[in-house]
């Protein structure tokens, strides 16, 4: 598998390219707190969010380089991930990330990711 990703160390967020923002994925968990109606957390979860864009901008403007800057981001910031691969690999990797052991996030973008592939013709009988 050749695996790309759109680097935090030489993008700069606060650019128009970017909408001069940062972009979130919103994890499994915090959809499940909502649901179950926890909101505790997942304020502290959003003021961490904000508290992270604000100190990345506020760097960014007082000259810092975003692989400077960078290392207040979390996990949670978004990057674009480009993966090139044969059907063998990808049936490995759908192995891997369907199953029930996987992280609660992957496994859904893999299973929807192993749906559309089964569903334009590119993996045959999984």
């Amino acid at each position: 598998m050749s695996i790309s990703q759109q680097s935090t160390r030489y993008c700069n967020y606060s650019k128009d390219k970017f909408g001069s923002e940062l972009t979130f994925v919103i994890p499994e968990w915090v959809k499940t707190y909502i649901k179950n109606e926890l909101y505790e957390p997942v304020q502290l979860w959003c003021e961490t969010l904000e508290n992270c864009e604000v100190d990345y901008m506020s760097l960014i403007s007082k000259g810092l380089k975003p692989q400077e800057a960078r290392s207040v981001l979390v996990l949670d910031t978004a990057t674009c991930v480009f993966y090139s691969a044969y059907v063998q690999d990808w049936k490995k990797f759908f192995e891997l990330r369907c199953s029930a052991a996987a992280h609660p996030d992957i496994r859904i973008l893999a299973e929807d990711l192993k749906q559309q592939m089964t569903d334009h013709g590119y993996l045959y009988s999984m």
